[in-house]
């Protein structure tokens, strides 16, 4: 079980159980409580990147040349989580989709008959 990263330390839940002192998650390991002192909050860092920053990063890697793959392990998220944001925000001009990975055609080798990677 979790517990809160504010100053209660109160163990944390999807969903409040004040019968067992269990306080909901609220964002940023914090409970409720903690969530809405706005001291507490500016102390503890998102936990997630917002769309834009994300957007903003992808844009400026995609017009490097860096591949779908390699792009997502930068931003430290998986490739088909950067799949989905882009398919979600595929009206913004920033979201397009580039290169997935490295493209490998195989070739029949002329001598011995079998395909080479």
């Amino acid at each position: 079980m979790r517990h809160c990263a504010g100053p209660c330390g109160r163990p944390l839940g999807r969903r409040s159980d004040p019968a067992r002192g269990i306080a909901r998650h609220d964002g940023r390991g914090l409970c409720t409580n903690c969530h809405r002192n706005e001291e507490v909050r500016l102390d503890h860092p998102r936990v997630m990147r917002c769309a834009d920053e994300v957007l903003d990063d992808w844009d400026v890697m995609r017009r490097g040349g860096v591949t779908r793959l390699e792009a997502a392990a930068r931003l430290g998220i998986t490739e088909g989580a950067l799949h989905r944001l882009l398919e979600r925000h595929r009206d913004d001009p920033r979201a397009k989709l580039g290169q997935r990975g490295p493209i490998h055609t195989p070739v029949r080798d002329e001598t011995t008959g079998r395909w080479v990677a």
